[in-house]
């Protein structure tokens, strides 16, 4: 149901675009680049997110009638998200060139860790903790939530920038991670507040966001990010990240 939606969401926003219906400036510029990759590639992570899930869920029951059909689907997925960086304008080697893999290296290399990523679950027992998700989209927010209730966290989340500042006045936090582009106060702007706030500035905070660009990594790690991850993550690596923070 929820990758179904989200397969609607995509279609109806690329019919939009086709038809010029959609709410986009015609000059271009980096950060109407950024909104349009931002907007193609969220019902993309949902759909590659959830199904992912049903692999995983599947495999745990021993089900496995539908694993062809999903993983042709999470193929699609994978080609269109290279689709998207090129339709965007933001696959430009002359920036990116030395400094970053492409989404298909990424996701062919997490083909590799999902095959690995029973075991390492098994080898590893990270600390469990109390974490902060902060996302304006519902589905990134359920998929994390999801993922993190799944490997014994505590899950509390925020769907705006301020309404994060509020759960973290009402709360104590672990982790924070945190999506960059929100309307009403961006990722960064919060970053900077939690980190000029004394009773909040010890919290480990992970960006998460579908910037593939090296100007938003910098940002953040000035603004004191523990660390940054691309979307839509790879679960073992995003397992990984967590624990590590939470050692820390």
């Amino acid at each position: 149901e929820r990758v179904g939606a989200a397969a609607r969401q995509l279609n109806s926003l690329i019919d939009s675009l086709i038809h010029g219906k959609a709410d986009y400036p015609d000059h271009a510029g980096r950060e109407i680049e950024a909104k349009l990759r931002h907007d193609l590639r969220t019902p993309l992570n949902a759909i590659i997110g959830y199904s992912e899930m049903i692999l995983e869920e599947a495999e745990e029951l021993h089900e496995h009638a539908l694993d062809e059909d999903v993983r042709v689907m999470l193929a699609a997925a994978a080609e269109l998200l290279v689709h998207v960086d090129a339709i965007a304008g933001l696959s430009r080697a002359s920036d990116n060139e030395g400094l970053w893999t492409t989404d298909q290296a990424e996701i062919d290399a997490a083909g590799l860790e999902r095959a690995l990523g029973k075991t390492e679950r098994d080898a590893f027992s990270g600390r469990n903790g109390r974490i902060l998700v902060v996302d304006d989209i519902g589905s990134n927010r359920d998929l994390l939530s999801r993922r993190l209730l799944h490997d014994g966290h505590q899950v509390v989340t925020a769907e705006s920038g301020l309404s994060a500042l509020t759960r973290l006045a009402e709360y104590e936090f672990d982790l924070v991670l945190l999506d960059i582009l929100m309307p009403d106060m961006n990722g960064i702007e919060v970053l900077s507040r939690l980190k000029a706030e004394r009773r909040w500035r010890h919290i480990p905070v992970i960006m998460i966001s579908g910037l593939n660009e090296v100007d938003a990594v910098v940002r953040c790690i000035e603004a004191g990010a523990d660390d940054y991850l691309l979307k839509p993550f790879n679960p073992v690596l995003l397992r990984a990240r967590i624990n590590s923070s939470l050692e820390k």
